[in-house]
């Protein structure tokens, strides 16, 4: 598919509150991710107000989540919260509340423990239980990610070696009355992703994953589904300017590549639709998702600029056809604003001289 005349602008909020139509890239939004050495995180805070957090996530080797660990900062004491371990947070009573200045904190990942030290003293060491928490903290972590969201305390966090400042972002949302789309430039085989994390008030719905894999693209719906599986329909072709259209209910999924429906998923009688799905996501971020661009459907097409026309500039609904009257010496043509709200054709091919 062609890439068509549209509207772009860099969008640096920390949180995005995005009129439909204008396209922001992927890459500027979402988990701060950085690898992780003998899974140790290490940040700094400097002065954090009262009830400010440093809220930190884990990540195994091919980035599947493991769990979250935050601290909140009170007066009253400092308190912290291990998730899927903990149903609330709880205080760490040999815990300065002296916050005052730069501060340097490390939480380290064992697939026994989390450990807590602050200017390297050892304040908590907490060892997960049996079940579903150690099951889900036993493995090695080999990324981390400072949360877009939640994290409203942190100044900086080590990578690599330097410091790097914390940048937030993140976009609002109602998809159950305007559809995502996510421009890719990926192609066929390529082994890419595309990856969404959703929240409902500042709660953790799941995340919605798309696989460019090696023969098909797949797809994963957390928590609902462990993992990936085939499109029931695997579009015809993707390649750069493919657009990810998708809209969410409480009860059902769907995705279009282009203007075709490939996935229509129903979890409306699945656990995670009355749990992690029931409350509609308002909130959402990209993760590991490069070279892609994303916005709020329109229900216009962008103004088209059409070279040797009589109009010049062209716009419509989506759905509509418009006929495009050309100058002397070229045809004249029609264009379409497809259901994703795209142009049917390229503006340089709308109006074609005669004998071409």
């Amino acid at each position: 598919m062609a890439l068509m005349s549209m509207g772009w602008r860099l969008i640096l909020l920390a949180m995005v509150q995005m009129s439909s139509g204008s396209w922001s890239p992927t890459s500027e939004m979402g988990f701060q991710m950085f690898p992780v050495a003998d899974g140790t995180v290490t940040f700094k805070t400097s002065s954090p107000t009262e009830g400010t957090q440093s809220d930190l996530r884990f990540f195994e080797s091919d980035y599947d989540y493991i769990g979250g660990f935050t601290v909140t900062y009170y007066s009253s004491g400092l308190m912290y919260w291990v998730q899927t371990c903990m149903t609330s947070s709880t205080t760490i009573t040999s815990a300065s509340t002296d916050y005052t200045g730069e501060i340097i904190w490390q939480v380290i990942h064992t697939t026994t423990t989390l450990t807590l030290k602050r200017d390297g003293s050892t304040i908590l060491t907490y060892t997960f239980t049996s079940g579903g928490c150690a099951e889900k903290w036993n493995t090695e972590s080999y990324y981390a990610a400072i949360h877009s969201v939640y994290d409203t305390a942190t100044n900086a966090y080590l990578a690599g070696g330097d410091w790097m400042t914390k940048q937030v972002e993140s976009l609002q949302i109602d998809l159950s009355s305007t559809a995502l789309q996510i421009r890719s430039n990926y192609t066929e085989g390529s082994v890419n992703t595309v990856k969404m994390y959703f929240y409902q008030s500042r709660s953790y719905n799941g995340f919605i994953q798309i696989d460019y894999g090696s023969s098909a693209i797949t797809y994963r719906v957390s928590v609902c589904m462990s993992s990936l599986v085939e499109l029931p329909t695997q579009p015809d072709s993707v390649g750069v300017g493919t657009v990810w259209t998708l809209s969410l209910s409480s009860t059902t999924f769907t995705l279009w590549c282009d203007v075709v429906t490939v996935l229509e998923y129903d979890y409306g009688s699945l656990e995670c639709a009355t749990d992690d799905w029931a409350n509609p996501p308002d909130e959402m971020y990209f993760s590991r998702t490069t070279d892609s661009d994303y916005r709020l459907q329109p229900d216009v097409c962008d103004d088209l600029i059409v070279p040797n026309s009589l109009e010049g500039t062209y716009s419509a609904g989506k759905g509509s056809t418009v006929e495009v009257k050309c100058k002397a010496g070229y045809f004249g043509s029609t264009i379409t604003c497809r259901k994703d709200s795209v142009w049917s054709e390229d503006a340089a091919d709308v109006c074609t001289a005669y004998g071409k």
